[in-house]
């Protein structure tokens, strides 16, 4: 969507042309033109990606014909005051503040838009180290005392029901603290819109960042 804001000045007028992408309470309602949502998972705030152009907006709880996660919780640390994601330097990427933060043990993010034709994107870090231990000396206020232990990471990724990544261990195949991102293209059908599962094998799944985008 996009605005004209018309100014005067010395009878001149001065136009300038505000571009803005806005998601609708209820995105099943026939109405709703979804063309993206981008969401910084795990994060309370927003972060701008000004290269892309591209705002990840903050994350939450699904709620039925909306969006959010289902199950797990945000990465917290308890240092002088509770602090949500890491501060690590991550890796391949410029935009550190969207990796810096996660949901561990999540189920599933649902996205309940029309149906259609959309490009799906999932980011991932792994903070988990070489020898099994968490980078952050395990001072996740998440994890029960028995999961403070080193442990790996591995699960399945599932789209409306299809596995699309077996196995998926991090810091096996890609390292720590390194920012990865898969695309896939996706179809919204049946009023279902997009589900994606994460079937963990070992330890607790993991998600930094989430994207949809309409392809018309």
């Amino acid at each position: 969507c996009s605005i004209v804001l018309t100014s005067c000045k010395e009878k001149k007028p001065e136009k300038a042309t505000v571009d803005f992408n806005l998601i609708p309470y209820l995105l099943n309602d026939s109405t709703s033109e979804i063309r993206e949502i981008a969401v910084n998972v795990g994060a309370k705030v927003s972060f701008f990606d000004s290269k892309r152009q591209v705002m990840w907006i903050p994350d939450r709880k699904y709620t039925p014909h909306s969006w959010g996660f289902v199950g797990g919780a945000p990465y917290t640390i308890q240092q002088r005051q509770l602090k949500t994601g890491i501060d690590d330097n991550i890796l391949g990427t410029n935009i550190d503040p969207l990796f810096q933060t996660f949901v561990e043990g999540l189920e599933s993010y649902r996205f309940d838009v029309p149906d259609g034709k959309y490009v799906l994107t999932l980011c991932f870090q792994e903070n988990i180290s070489e020898d099994g231990a968490d980078i952050m000396y395990n001072l996740n206020t998440s994890n029960e005392a028995e999961d403070k232990s080193p442990h790996i990471r591995e699960f399945d990724i599932s789209i409306s029901g299809k596995k699309v990544v077996n196995g998926l261990n991090l810091q096996r195949d890609y390292g720590s603290l390194r920012a990865i991102v898969f695309d896939f293209t996706v179809h919204a059908k049946n009023g279902e819109g997009i589900k994606v599962d994460f079937n963990a094998k070992k330890g607790k799944s993991t998600l930094s960042g989430i994207r949809i985008k309409n392809l018309h």
